[in-house]
């Protein structure tokens, strides 16, 4: 599979959901983490919606987080209980094996202690309209009305700037 592939151009194809902890969503969803590392590992390749859990730690551990792993962007706001994103699983491999291909700010948003995974995601979409929806724990298999809304929320958003340029 090519890296750079869109999903709203394979709507019929399988589509997983995975809930992350903010900022961590956030991260994935900005492009600034490519590698997601979990305490399990999934024989699954493919698409996966980014869902931001309820849960969320503090504003101040964030931007400790996010200086120390060199980002200076601010994003777009947490937006916890959202779906954010879109990214494809292309490959999962123990962590004790990817140190060397990772980035200052993968590895500081990951933990690549023993005995973990990490999941490398490609081709990540931040939706144009995120949207409410309750997350689960693991890796969810999406219904065809989840898929519905992922691809009506790919439009992207317009905003209307303080110079009256609409971006």
């Amino acid at each position: 599979m090519e890296q750079n592939q869109l999903w709203a151009a394979r709507p019929t194809e399988e589509l997983r959901i995975l809930s992350l902890w903010e900022p961590w969503a956030t991260a994935v969803s900005m492009g600034w983490k490519r590698w997601e590392t979990r305490s399990w590992s999934t024989p699954y390749r493919g698409w996966v919606a980014i869902h931001a859990s309820v849960g969320l730690k503090s504003l101040p551990f964030a931007a400790k987080m996010w200086a120390e792993a060199g980002i200076t962007e601010t994003g777009p706001g947490f937006m916890p209980g959202h779906v954010l994103a879109v990214a494809r699983i292309h490959d999962v491999r123990p962590t004790s094996t990817v140190c060397h291909l990772i980035s200052k700010a993968d590895f500081v948003l990951g933990d690549y202690g023993p005995n973990r995974f990490a999941w490398e995601l490609q081709s990540i979409q931040r939706l144009g309209s995120p949207f409410a929806w309750k997350g689960s724990l693991g890796l969810r298999k999406a219904d065809e009305d989840f898929k519905a809304r992922i691809a009506a929320a790919m439009a992207p958003r317009r905003f209307l700037g303080l110079d009256g340029r609409v971006t």
